[in-house]
């Protein structure tokens, strides 16, 4: 397994043939991101974000997978981490945690561990899921205060670059999440790997609130109930597609049935290699090519293979 940190520039000689049949590549592995919590619940982690060097053989099949996003649950119902994305024998990148969720059985309040952590339910004792180093960050804690129709903010999840906040509670304002992390690899900045943001809430006598804003890199923000009870059906927003953003936490208040977080962002893979290298008969699944000087690129959108 190669070390899992990030190349700096080289020459297209640095990435050309090799001995031993092989020669030299750059990639981004981006996990699917976790789902945002339902009922008062935290926000999604993002996918686990890698980037390094390493070597294809030339001749070989390597297999892509593209994970996808978690699936958020409603109230009492735990959502569903995100799924990795890898190179067969080259890297894995984990699934971001879910987000927590207020009631239901125990546990199912703290955010859910995995490449970053998901963001913690309301619940005052609840704690964010751990993310993997040098993959993301942890979710955020809740942050304190006792739980009630007036205190019903919670974390956001973890990104690439940072944790997730912690709740705001005595301003009903949801953790944002965690940035992502950014890479040139195409030619251009992009960010992936962002977290969900936590929800908050507007409960009467009237406390301000609002739910946390989604991590850069795809991570969504979390909702907030402005009243009155029961508030009919919601939706938190979806982590941001190809990016491993972590789904948005969502609160409910007088309808435990109809309300749902965010579902994670599906993940995304992306290679470098010299043009020289390059066949369009060498990859399969759905994926874009661009040019970065010497290099293409082939980001893949899903699952499929590329020959050495």
């Amino acid at each position: 397994m190669p070390l899992n940190s990030t190349r700096g520039g080289a020459s297209a000689k640095g990435f050309g043939l090799t001995a031993g049949g092989a020669y030299a590549f750059d990639y981004v592995i981006v996990a699917g991101g976790g789902a945002g919590g339902g009922a008062q619940g935290g926000g999604g982690g993002a996918g686990g974000f890698l980037s390094g060097s390493d070597k294809l053989g030339i001749g070989r099949t390597y297999t892509v997978t593209v994970g996808g996003g978690g699936t958020a649950g409603t109230f009492n119902t735990t959502s569903s981490p995100g799924t990795p994305s890898t190179i067969v024998g080259i890297a894995e990148a984990t699934g971001g945690g879910d987000g927590g969720v207020q009631g239901g059985s125990p546990g199912v309040s703290d955010g859910g561990p995995g490449g970053s952590g998901g963001g913690a339910a309301a619940p005052p004792a609840a704690d964010g899921g751990t993310g993997i180093p040098g993959q993301g960050f942890a979710g955020g804690d809740q942050g304190g205060g006792a739980f009630s129709p007036t205190n019903i903010a919670a974390a956001g999840g973890g990104g690439a670059a940072g944790v997730g906040s912690n709740a705001n509670s005595p301003a009903n304002l949801g953790g944002p999440g965690g940035n992502g992390s950014s890479t040139s690899i195409t030619g251009s900045p992009q960010t992936f790997a962002g977290g969900g943001g936590g929800s908050g809430g507007n409960t009467p006598p009237g406390s301000s609130g609002g739910g946390g804003s989604g991590g850069s890199g795809g991570g969504a923000p979390g909702t907030s109930w402005f009243g009155p009870s029961p508030q009919g059906n919601v939706t938190a927003p979806s982590g941001t597609l190809n990016t491993g953003g972590g789904g948005g936490g969502v609160t409910n208040y007088g309808n435990d049935g109809g309300v749902f977080g965010g579902n994670g962002g599906t993940g995304i893979v992306i290679v470098k290699i010299p043009n020289d290298r390059f066949s369009s008969s060498k990859i399969t699944g759905p994926h874009t090519t661009t040019l970065n000087g010497a290099f293409t690129v082939i980001s893949f959108t899903g699952s499929g293979t590329i020959k050495g």
